[in-house]
């Protein structure tokens, strides 16, 4: 018997949280016999170099309704699953289009009203987005909303969803992480696990305005008039200029590392004295989940949406509110004085194994799971 698709499709050409989230249950679903269709609007190197062995990697292109109607009347999936408000806007204005029947699935995985796109976003853009998010919820089979938080945003955005809403927090693949957090490091500053240097504050995400990391900047320099310390910053993003540019004005510089992108960022991790997340606003949060595996000290803001509900209210990090350096800097503080025991940071992280959200999900879209 021919194996059934299932399709993920998102925007992005670089590997963020939800990409990565893409690439693991493309991964999950491939081994229990499904084949796999990786969607991306343009997939640059370092984001083909992680889609799943098996899975099958397509170009929609920027066209995006169009070219994702030619791909739905040739290849039929059984599903296809989107990410991002744009993504979701087009699925389901395709499956209004297209009769065939593949069913679509959309995932709520970050803020409703913006797309975060460099440079300002137009509120008519937003606004025609949610209308016609409104309009076209009638066609998806099923909507996974990651977190309580992102629920609750989804109800009251777009009504009338009734059961197909679901929340679905994010999977992570625990064994792999705990495998590559053993790795050597190659960093200078983490290579000795810092025994005996200085401490090391982590930061890894997209350098793009949700993170706020001008924010993480001027905590750090804060929280170095208390004692010696050091910040490396993983990632690549639209904002890395401007960044450094602001150590430089902090007079930080000598101690912030832009590492940009790495490929083992679990072998920081595992090594790093405290992470720090500085958001105002995410879907969840998957680089908190992977930090609570490789047993790091967590500080973050509680940003909208998910730092609260998968740090349960401070009891597996440290909580500050959004946009206060000085907050920000005496939860660095804390989180390096009263570290929290790593073996309940990995109890809490294996509640996300990939395999019960794989279970999870094939169930809500009534698959059998066995």
């Amino acid at each position: 018997m021919t194996a059934r698709v299932f399709a993920l499709y998102t925007s992005h050409v670089n590997v963020g949280g939800v990409e990565s989230v893409y690439h693991l249950i493309a991964r999950a679903l491939l081994d229990r016999g499904w084949q796999v269709d990786v969607l991306t609007k343009a997939g640059g190197p370092i984001y083909q170099s992680h889609i799943p062995r098996g899975a099958r990697a397509v170009t929609i292109g920027r066209a995006g309704i169009p070219s994702l109607l030619r791909y739905l009347a040739s290849r039929k999936p059984d599903y296809l699953m989107s990410a991002k408000l744009d993504c979701n806007v087009e699925l389901l204005a395709c499956k209004a289009l297209y009769h065939g029947k593949t069913r679509a699935v959309i995932r709520y995985d970050g803020v409703l009203d913006a797309y975060y796109i460099p440079g300002p976003v137009p509120k008519v853009r937003r606004a025609v987005g949610r209308f016609l998010m409104r309009c076209l919820l009638k066609e998806a089979h099923a909507a996974i909303a990651v977190s309580d938080g992102m629920a609750a945003a989804a109800r009251k955005a777009f009504p009338h969803q009734g059961r197909r809403l679901h929340r679905l927090y994010n999977p992570i693949d625990t064994r792999r992480i705990l495998e590559l957090a053993r790795e050597p490091c190659d960093h200078p500053w983490l290579a000795s696990g810092g025994k005996g240097g200085v401490p090391v504050i982590l930061h890894v995400g997209r350098l793009a305005r949700e993170k706020d990391i001008p924010t993480l900047l001027r905590a750090f320099a804060l929280a170095r008039r208390e004692r010696e310390l050091r910040l490396v910053i993983v990632g690549i993003g639209p904002e890395e200029a401007s960044l450094k540019r602001e150590a430089q004005r902090l007079g930080i510089a000598e101690s912030v590392c832009f590492a940009g992108y790495v490929e083992n960022q679990y072998a920081y991790m595992a090594r790093a004295q405290v992470f720090a997340m500085s958001s105002v606003a995410e879907g969840l949060g998957c680089v908190l989940q992977e930090a609570m595996v490789c047993s790091a000290s967590i500080v973050s803001t509680d940003y909208t949406f998910g730092a609260r509900e998968l740090l349960a209210g401070g009891r597996y990090g440290v909580l500050v509110p959004m946009s206060d350096p000085g907050a920000l800097a005496e939860g660095m503080l804390a989180a390096l004085d009263r570290p929290i025991d790593p073996g309940a940071l990995q109890a809490r992280a294996m509640e996300f194994d990939l395999e019960s959200h794989v279970d999870e999900l094939l169930s809500i879209l009534g698959e059998a799971t066995g």
